[in-house]
Parts: structure tokens; sequence; C-alpha cells
């Protein structure tokens, strides 16, 4: 018996028919919005980064890293995961129940209140360091009036996030986040007559922000009574305190672990010139958008690891799991090998000087494609009620991360820099397999054969798209040897990876794709 069964909430049940069963319909209808997000949010967002690249010039795009770091590091600092705690509670509820809007209201009050808190002591350090080792005291304000954002309106968003999450809409966190996404590019572009300086940057950022909520607050009426009653909020503010109870055991890894992925920033706005910070900035915001597929899945997949641990149905949650796991890995992999072999050629459009970071972009593809399987494997942790485990983990994975990063960045620049983040990425992954063979099984991880495959998948997609992208230069070499990486990465996947049932399905979507409309 697994440790999962001695630590349910129920009796093992019969093991549930994915195919058959309404939670695994749903499931899979989330999963294939989580898919579309990801494709494309990442399109739109790398044209984009490139327009907006372009435009600008590598020096304001370093400036505009500096303005937004304190932005992304409260996004992992100000919470104690109350979201991840709101959705584990309201999953399985009806829509527009007054539960859901009971326990809503306090916790986004509550996640207000904290953000705010947070957000003095990180402009503190933001503005002793700018105005120090950085020396860019003029950029404490436009960072200042991010965060003020942040606080007001993308926190705001992020919470609506967790709703649709638990209802595994798929189709509204996709509609949310790409208005955000092409919000920022297109204002970017109309605000120009006003200046072309990291200021018009910063206002496009709120702007996309303001719009991007009331977008989700439009959708969000299809699950959330927007006036609760005073006793469905009162109920809820008394559930609070259980709520953050079990969030707050992730706390302490999740702050230290966000704090260390941005400071790389910081490191190197400290120790580097400003092109090297803006090269650097352009390749980690490019590769992270690997955690975009990675926060898309995870959104569907927690709540419906959730349910099914609730009622025991153990083979049916390893069964999800290790099915994710293996389709989240042939997604990231996939472009990790054949973006990071084109590493040169991808920056060079972006460019003059955004190709000094390309060996640290090539790095940083396989590190957040790693990340994402991380990710997966953290949901199977919280799932089955161990989320002490997520703060242990991150703690062992940020001391090694920070302890190579820094060395890493002054003696080796970019590029050091992500080698130590690489380093410690690698050890976070293998805790996590041991962690939830201990807790879930064996069963919830893909086969040895598929780990083989894509190993032998992943060193030819890279070979071949890198072998290119030194041999042709410019535009026309970046899309032969995205092309011909893919073919070859796709061609062995398809032989080896995919299960029968998968490779079947795979061929028909491609079928019906193709097929043309009857006359």
């Amino acid at each position: 018996m697994t440790e999962a069964h001695e630590d349910g909430l129920g009796a093992p049940v019969e093991p549930v028919d994915d195919d058959a069963h309404e939670d695994g319909s749903t499931a899979r209808r989330g999963m294939s919005f989580a898919v579309v997000s990801f494709a494309v949010n990442g399109v739109v967002g790398l044209v984009g980064s490139v327009i907006v690249s372009r435009i600008y010039g590598v020096d304001i795009i370093g400036q505009y890293a500096l303005v937004i770091a304190p932005w992304i590091m409260l996004i992992q600092l100000s919470s104690v995961a109350e979201r991840i705690a709101l959705v584990r509670e309201i999953a399985g509820l009806p829509a527009r129940s007054p539960r859901v809007t009971g326990l809503f209201v306090p916790v986004l009050v509550f996640s207000v209140l904290l953000t705010i808190v947070v957000s003095i002591p990180v402009m503190v350090i933001t503005a002793a360091i700018y105005r120090g080792p950085a020396d860019q005291a003029q950029l404490v304000m436009p960072a200042l009036l991010v965060v003020i954002a942040y606080v007001l309106f993308d926190n705001t968003s992020s919470n609506l996030d967790g709703i649709f999450s638990a209802f595994r809409s798929g189709r509204d966190l996709f509609i949310g986040r790409l208005v955000q996404i092409a919000s920022f590019p297109l204002f970017a572009i109309v605000l120009l007559p006003y200046g072309k300086n990291v200021g018009t940057l910063t206002i496009a950022t709120v702007i996309g922000m303001v719009i991007s909520l009331l977008v989700r607050l439009v959708l969000a009426r299809a699950y959330l009574v927007l006036r609760a009653t005073g006793s469905a909020i009162r109920q809820g503010v008394r559930d609070l305190p259980q709520l953050l109870k079990f969030g707050v055991k992730v706390v302490p890894g999740q702050l230290i672990g966000g704090f260390v992925d941005q400071a790389s920033t910081w490191v190197l706005g400290a120790v580097a010139p400003i092109s090297v910070v803006g090269s650097w900035s352009r390749a980690f915001q490019l590769a992270q958008r690997m955690n975009e597929a990675g926060y898309r899945i995870c959104e569907i997949l927690y709540p419906t690891l959730v349910q099914r641990f609730r009622v025991g149905d153990i083979p049916g949650f390893q069964r999800a799991l290790a099915r994710t796991t293996r389709f989240a890995a042939i997604l990231v992999f996939l472009l990790a090998a054949v973006v990071g072999g084109a590493a040169n050629g991808i920056l060079g459009i972006f460019g003059e000087g955004f190709q000094e970071a390309a060996g640290a972009f090539a790095v940083l593809m396989f590190l957040f494609a790693g990340a994402v399987l991380c990710m997966v494997f953290s949901q199977g942790i919280l799932a089955s009620g161990h989320p002490h485990q997520i703060t242990v983990t991150a703690l062992i994975r940020s001391v090694l991360a920070l302890g190579l990063m820094i060395p890493g960045a002054i003696y080796g620049g970019a590029l050091g820099a992500a080698l130590g983040l690489a380093a410690a990425t690698t050890l976070e992954l293998g805790i996590w397999v041991w962690l939830l063979i201990r807790v879930v099984g064996r069963d919830a991880f893909p086969s040895g054969r598929f780990i083989a495959v894509m190993a032998v998948a992943i060193t030819s997609g890279f070979a071949v798209s890198r072998l290119v992208d030194l041999a042709l230069p410019r535009m026309s070499g970046v899309v032969v040897s995205l092309a011909l990486g893919t073919a070859v990465y796709g061609a062995i996947v398809m032989a080896g990876a995919l299960e029968g049932d998968e490779r079947a399905t795979f061929v028909e979507q491609g079928r019906r794709l193709l097929r043309r409309p009857a006359a």
C-alpha cells in the first residue's frame, strides 16, 4: 500500500474511466486550452518582444528589465500560496455558489494587504541597488509605478485566475492572459510619439494590467457572484485561517525561490554593463515563457488530482500525473532542443547586441524545461496533502542556486549565471522524482523506455538545429534550423515515445487539420 492510500481522505475506490467520466472530459478540455494558450500566447509574446526590442534597442530593454524586476519578484514573494489553498477548497463546487464568492473575497483582501506589506522592503532594496552599485537612480520611480499597478490590478487578476483554475476553464484563462500579453507591445508602439524611452514601456505595462483585469471581471461572472451575502463572506473569513494554514507551509521556500530567480538581473546589473543586462533580460524572459506551459498545465492538473485523491482513486491519480508528465515533457523539451540549438540566430532577430547572451539562452531553455516538470511533479505532492515538501525542496534548490549563480555571474557573466541556476534546477528535479515515488508510487511516472526515447530525441533535435544555425546565418537559418530540428525530434517521438492510443489520436487530429472542406 502506498503512502497516498494511508493518508487518503477516503477508502480506495475503483479506478475512474478517464474517457467516460465527466471529470476526465473536463480535464481534457481544460488541457487542450492550456496547450492553445501556451502556443498562441507564446507566439504573440515572441512577436511582441521582437518588435519592442528592435524599436527600443538593447540599452532601453536593459533599463526596462530593471524597472520590472521588483514587480516580477513581488509575484513570487507576495503570497502565502493562498490561491493554491483556494483552488483546493472550491474544486468541485457548483459555479456561482455563494460559497465560492464567500471564500474568494477574504482571500483577495488578504492577498492585497500582504502584497502591500511585502512591496515595501522590495522597493527599499530596489532603491538601494539602483541608487548604488547599479547607478540607475532614474529607474526607481518607474519601478514604483509598476509595483503600485501590480498591487491594484495585476494581483487581483491573478486571484481571479484561481477561480478559473478551480473550474478548469482553460478558455477563460487563455483569453485573460492573451489580452495582457498582446496589450503591452500594442501600447508600446501606440505611445511612441510621446517618447522612445523606458517611461513609455512602463506606461504600456500598466495599461495592459488594467485592460486584462477588466476582461477577467467580465469572464468571472460565469463562476463568481460578484455580490455575495454577508453570511457567506463571514463564513469565508472564518475559514480563511484554515486555508492559510495549508498554504503557509509552501511559503518559505516560495519566497526564497522567487528571490533567487529574479536576483540574477540585480546581480548582473551590479557587475556587468547595461548591454549585458539587456541581452540577459531578453534571453531570460524568452526562455522563462516556458513556465507558461507549466502554469497552464498545472492549473488544470491540480484540481483534477485533488478530486481523485479525495475519493481515493489512486490509480486514476497516478494515471493522470504520468500522462500529464509525458505530455509536458514532449512539449517543453521540443522547444528546449530546437530553440536552444538555434539560440544565436534567434537572439539576432531582436537586434544588435542581444546575441551576447546566446550561450546563456540555450542553457536557460533547458533549465526552464526542467522547471516545468518540477511544477508538474509538485502538483502531485500538493494534491496528496504534503505542502511542507514544497518548502523543503525549494530551500535546497535556492541555497544551491544562489551559491552558484552569484560567482557564476561575476566570473562568467550571463552564461555563468545561467549554468549556476541550471545546476540547482537539475538537483531539484531529482528530489521531486524521489519524493513522488515515496508518496504516490512509481506508476505516477512515465516508463523507462519513454525516458530513453526522449533523451535520443532531445539530443538529435538540438544537434540538427545547432548545426544548421551555425551553417546558415540570418533569418533563413533560423527558419531552417527550427524546421529541421522539429522534424527530427518529432519523428523520434512519434516512433517511440507516444503510446498507441496517443499516436492514433495525434494522427487523426493531423488528418482533420489537413482535410479540405467538401465542395
